[in-house]
């Protein structure tokens, strides 16, 4: 049986990554799944080109619940016209004004960003009460924090958003830290409701007076912690994805130098072990 899950995924050019992620998507047993296979920004094509968009493919055959899409790659009016004026009505329309707004100097990259995320929210048939989280290729978590997550997602649940601490591996394998993502809610499952809406940089916000709220900064929210998750800023055989991934939008490569790093004792998520077993046993 599936869980109450629907997972909103998104890939560009990730051979490393991709069967382990797919199988990570595999243990975590969605309802549904959401695949774009693209890149926000217009000045590369938008579809992998490395083998990872026909992976998504041959994964949607096999799986009824799972549909590929294209990253939506829109001028900024219409992204912000998409993001913010579809669904507006008498009550939240002074907001929408405002989130436009505020958005308007926002990188075209992280509009479409949103804007592909929200088609997916849009496309789900989500409803109140359902669970959902944004995806990343690169981000792995624990198996223990699998079972939790699984655990936590129940219809009954009085939870509202699952949490989880980052470790963080700017270069192999081998070394970690716990500096770099403090959003211990980063891509982990939120509870929908009628007012959530995704805006850039993909936060997760609840339309209300006097301005939204981040979902994962409202002190009123329950909270459920589930563990940990692994996150891999590097390749371990495409090196020049990594650098690639920096030259799109206006991301910037982390001053690796600001965070302390420590060795990892612990196992690597048992599909990261799978594919990446020489790898990490050498580290």
């Amino acid at each position: 049986m599936k869980n109450n899950l629907i997972i909103f995924a998104t890939y560009w050019n990730e051979k490393d990554w991709i069967e382990a992620s797919l199988s990570q998507i595999d243990a975590l047993n969605p309802k549904s799944v959401f695949l774009v296979d693209g890149c926000y920004d217009q000045k590369f094509k938008n579809c992998s080109t490395d083998g990872t968009r026909e992976k998504i493919e041959e994964y949607v055959t096999t799986h009824p619940e799972a549909k590929m899409i294209s990253a939506l790659r829109l001028s900024r009016l219409k992204s912000l016209w998409y993001l913010f004026g579809v669904g507006i009505t008498w009550w939240n329309w002074p907001l929408r004004i405002l989130m436009a707004i505020y958005y308007a100097r926002t990188n075209t990259y992280r509009l479409n960003q949103a804007a592909t995320f929200t088609k997916m929210l849009r496309e789900s048939g989500i409803q109140t009460g359902d669970w959902f989280m944004t995806y990343d290729a690169d981000q792995f978590y624990t198996d223990e924090t699998i079972g939790n997550i699984k655990n936590a997602i129940r219809p009954d649940t009085e939870a509202q958003l699952l949490t989880a601490d980052e470790k963080t591996f700017f270069n192999n394998f081998s070394q970690m830290t716990t500096e770099y993502e403090g959003r211990n809610y980063n891509n982990l499952p939120h509870r929908y409701t009628a007012k959530t809406l995704i805006v850039p940089t993909r936060d997760i916000v609840i339309e209300q007076y006097p301005k939204p709220k981040v979902y994962g900064r409202n002190p009123n929210l329950i909270k459920q912690n589930v563990g940990s998750y692994n996150h891999y800023k590097f390749r371990p055989f495409d090196t020049a994805r990594s650098s690639a991934g920096y030259q799109v939008g206006d991301r910037r490569k982390p001053d690796v130098t600001k965070h302390h790093t420590q060795p990892y004792t612990h196992s690597h998520p048992s599909v990261i072990e799978k594919n990446f077993s020489e790898l990490t046993t050498n580290s």
